[in-house]
């Protein structure tokens, strides 16, 4: 259904990214609302799963949060907090926030366990994540409970999106470049 600009649980303000979950429901990040809304089909309004206390860099609160996926192993909700640089995980009832990738607001950067400007994510089959990390122009791939990443692919231009082929092959969103690139996913 055709929302309206707003910040109240009817409305949505520039969302960015989104994922569908097992029971139907969107989990929607509305980036300007910072906050990550779960909207079950034929529903009048979402409901406020992540991103509590507006705009900012607390445990609970989120910055500009760009994309959201679950983990297919444990059903955790990953977010993309891209001014924070970090990746946040949640239990899939929003409970428990904690840092799956990243530093904070003052903590990015390019080594490996940094991010800068974080844009999509998304996890294989295996529950490793992937990160489109833009203002490094690279891939990182953080393995379960590692917060250091590794890099899998670099030398990108404005990474805006990523996915995960059943065959293990990256695909890129290179919106400097125009374009989608695909990789084959190094070995580990």
């Amino acid at each position: 259904p055709e929302q309206k600009l707003g910040s109240d649980l009817a409305s949505l303000k520039r969302p960015y990214g989104m994922c569908k979950i097992s029971d139907g429901s969107l989990l929607i990040a509305d980036k300007d609302n910072n906050r990550i809304l779960r909207w079950k089909p034929d529903e009048p309004t979402g409901v406020h799963l992540a991103g509590f206390g507006g705009r900012g860099f607390e445990m609970t609160q989120l910055s500009l949060p760009s994309d959201v996926c679950v983990n297919p192993l444990n059903g955790s909700v990953a977010v993309c907090d891209m001014n924070n640089h970090r990746i946040m995980e949640y239990n899939p009832d929003g409970t428990q926030p904690r840092v799956l990738a990243g530093g904070g607001p003052f903590d990015n950067g390019n080594a490996s366990h940094q991010l800068d400007g974080p844009m999509s994510i998304c996890f294989d089959q295996q529950g490793r994540l992937y990160v489109a990390d833009r203002g490094n122009d690279r891939v990182q791939r953080f393995c379960q409970g590692n917060l250091q990443g590794t890099t899998i692919v670099s030398g990108l231009d404005q990474i805006h999106g990523i996915c995960i082929d059943a065959s293990r092959r990256v695909y890129v969103v290179e919106s400097g470049k125009r374009r989608v690139v695909r990789f084959p996913m190094p070995p580990e």
